[in-house]
């Protein structure tokens, strides 16, 4: 019996070894997560996030790297943006990482182009449709509140151009906003 026992908790380990690249996630929280409480589906969603998270300095930082290293850099960063757009993937979390590091070396360059019929470069950014006031200096945002046009889009994919940081500081707030 003990023998059946070890075959099974061998071949669970190897499925989850073929399911998990071990080595995108902290094997001691990979623990804790399959003890969890989680459901299945919900631990692999919670899997995804860790090794997003792992992963995500990691590219962040190799990202900024190819903006720093010029033409050569920006060549290598569309290539990868024309595949991953090829391919039908997401390419939202390249075009913020680019952003962010662009806006971090203050060249006023993006990536654009990731849309259907459109052709990827990373070219000067172009003017907002609006956000800012220009009759006061063009530096202050300009919030507008409207119930029925909200646009949630919009707010996730600014929220999401927004480091760490400043989301958990915005969350921080809302939340103390919502007490009172």
């Amino acid at each position: 019996m003990k023998t059946t026992k070890t075959t099974q908790t061998n071949k669970a380990t190897q499925n989850t070894n073929q399911f998990m690249p071990m080595d995108l996630i902290d094997i001691e929280l990979y623990k804790k997560l399959e003890t969890s409480s989680l459901k299945q589906a919900q631990r692999e969603i919670v899997a995804v996030f860790l090794m997003q998270n792992k992963l995500g300095h990691s590219t962040q930082s190799r990202i900024t790297a190819l903006c720093e290293s010029g033409k050569a850099g920006h060549n290598s960063i569309i290539t990868m943006a024309k595949w991953l757009k090829t391919q039908g993937q997401d390419t939202a979390t390249i075009k913020t990482q680019v952003n962010r590091a662009m806006t971090k070396l203050k060249t006023g360059l993006s990536l654009q182009g990731l849309g259907k019929e459109q052709t990827v470069t990373i070219a000067p950014k172009q003017d907002k449709k609006g956000g800012k006031d220009k009759s006061e200096g063009g530096d202050t945002l300009t919030i507008q509140y409207d119930n029925d046009s909200f646009d949630q889009d919009a707010f996730d994919h600014m929220f999401n151009e927004w480091d760490k940081e400043t989301q958990q500081y915005f969350l921080k707030h809302m939340k103390a906003q919502a007490k009172k």
